[in-house]
C-alpha cells in the first residue's frame, strides 16, 4: 500500500483534485458524476428517499461521498492515508459540505456493529490479496437491512481497450521521464483477476446479494480543455444521453463491455 499512500501525497503536493460537480467539464468529472448518480439512484429505490448514515471505506478524495452529502445524507469518510483524508476534507470544505473524517484500517473498521445504513468502497478490493476481511467488516458495520457495496475494477478487456494504444504510449513516456529524474514510477493500474462470481462469494454471509457491470464509456487520454478533450467529452455525454432514453440507469452495462462491476450485499 506504500505506492498508494504516495499517490495521495503527490496529489496534495500538486494542489489536490476536486471532481465534484453537476456540470462536468472533464472526462473524470463525468465519470464520478454518473458513478454518484448510480449510487444515489440505488439508495433512493432501496431506502425510499430516507436520510442515511453512510461510510466510504478507502475514501480517497471522497468525490462520491460529496454527492451523498449534497443530497442530504450523513457522511463518514475513512482512509488509511492521512493525505487522502486531508484532500477529502479540503474538497468538502470547498463546497460547504459536512463529513466526519476517520483514519483507520479497512480490515478492522473502528466502528460498532450496525452503525450505518450504507458502507461502500470504489476500487478498493483490488488493492488487497485477500479482500474477504474488508467485505466482512463492511457487512458488520451496517444495520439489519443495510447495504455493503463494492465497485471492483477487474483485469480484462473492456470498452477501455478503445484507448489502450494511446494510453500505453503515454504511460511508457511517463515511466521514462520518472526514471530520468531518479524517481520510481507509480504502478500503471490497480486491477484484479477477481470475477463477479468470486466477488459475490465474499458476500456469502449477506441476506441478499446482487450486482451489475458499470462504466460503459472509454476514458480517452487527451488533455482536458483541448479540442480533442472537448470532443471526447461531448461524444461521451451524447452516448449516455442516448442510453438514458432507453434504460433507467445509463451507467450499467454488460460485464463484457464495462470497465468495472458492482457487487453488494444486504445484511
Amino acid at each position: 500500500m506504500r505506492s498508494f499512500d504516495s499517490q495521495w501525497a503527490e496529489a496534495r503536493a500538486g494542489g489536490g483534485e476536486d471532481l465534484f460537480t453537476g456540470s462536468p467539464r472533464t472526462q473524470l468529472e463525468l465519470l464520478y458524476l454518473h458513478r454518484a448518480r448510480q449510487v444515489l439512484g440505488f439508495l433512493e429505490q432501496r431506502f425510499d428517499n430516507r436520510r442515511l448514515r453512510t461510510v466510504e471505506v478507502g475514501c480517497g478524495r471522497g468525490t462520491v461521498s460529496q454527492h451523498l452529502a449534497a443530497a442530504g445524507h450523513q457522511v463518514v469518510l475513512l482512509d488509511a492515508s492521512a493525505d487522502a483524508l486531508a484532500l477529502a476534507r479540503d474538497n468538502f470544505a470547498r463546497h460547504g459540505l459536512a463529513a466526519e473524517y476517520v483514519k483507520g484500517d479497512a480490515e478492522a473498521l473502528p466502528f460498532p456493529d450496525g452503525g450505518f445504513d450504507f458502507a461502500f468502497s470504489l476500487g478498493l478490493l483490488e488493492h488487497f490479496d485477500d479482500p474477504e476481511r474488508i467485505v466482512a467488516e463492511k457487512l458488520r458495520v451496517v444495520r439489519e437491512g443495510g447495504v455493503a457495496w463494492d465497485e471492483v475494477i477487474p483485469r480484462k478487456p473492456s470498452v477501455q481497450s478503445v484507448a489502450a494504444p494511446l494510453e500505453a504510449a503515454q504511460w511508457t513516456a511517463h515511466r521514462l521521464r520518472a526514471r530520468m529524474r531518479g524517481v520510481t514510477p507509480r504502478d500503471r493500474h490497480h486491477r484484479t483477476r477477481m470475477s463477479p462470481r468470486a466477488a459475490a462469494a465474499l458476500y456469502a454471509g449477506a441476506r441478499e446479494v446482487g450486482g451489475f457491470a458499470a462504466v460503459p464509456i472509454p476514458h480517452i487520454p487527451v488533455p482536458d480543455g483541448s479540442l480533442p478533450g472537448r470532443a471526447a467529452l461531448a461524444v461521451e455525454k451524447a452516448f449516455l444521453d442516448l442510453r438514458r432514453r432507453r434504460m433507467p440507469d445509463p451507467w450499467s452495462c454488460s460485464y463484457a463491455w464495462g470497465q468495472s462491476f458492482v457487487v453488494y450485499g444486504v445484511r
